[in-house]
C-alpha cells in the first residue's frame, strides 16, 4: 500500500507538530483511492488534547464532525473516499 501526502497536508501537520514538542497529539487521515493500493490523503484532523509526554488517547467526538463533512463533500462515495487511518506523534522518543 502507498500513501501520498500532498504538500499542503504535510505543511499543516509539520506546523502543528512544531507547536507540540512536549506531549503527543494525533488525528485521523481521510483520503481517496487513486489507483490499486494507492491512496492520497485529502485532509487530516488534529486533536491537540488527550496526550501526555508518552501517551495519546483518541476522543471520538473530535472526529465525528470532520468525518461527516468529508463524506458529505465527497458524495458519500465510500469505495473511493474514506477514512484511511490514524496518526499520532512521539515527540519524547527518537524513532529509528
Amino acid at each position: 500500500m502507498q500513501i501520498i501526502i500532498p504538500n499542503d497536508v504535510a505543511k499543516k501537520l509539520a506546523k502543528t507538530l512544531k507547536n507540540y514538542v512536549n506531549r503527543e497529539i494525533g488525528g485521523i487521515l481521510m483520503g481517496k483511492n487513486v489507483s490499486e493500493n494507492v491512496f492520497r490523503v485529502k485532509d487530516i484532523t488534529i486533536q491537540s488534547h488527550g496526550g501526555t509526554f508518552a501517551t495519546f488517547t483518541r476522543f471520538l467526538e473530535d472526529i465525528f464532525n470532520p468525518l461527516q463533512n468529508f463524506f458529505r463533500n465527497t458524495g458519500y462515495n465510500f469505495t473511493r473516499c474514506n477514512y484511511l487511518g490514524e496518526w499520532h506523534s512521539h515527540p519524547a522518543f527518537i524513532l529509528e
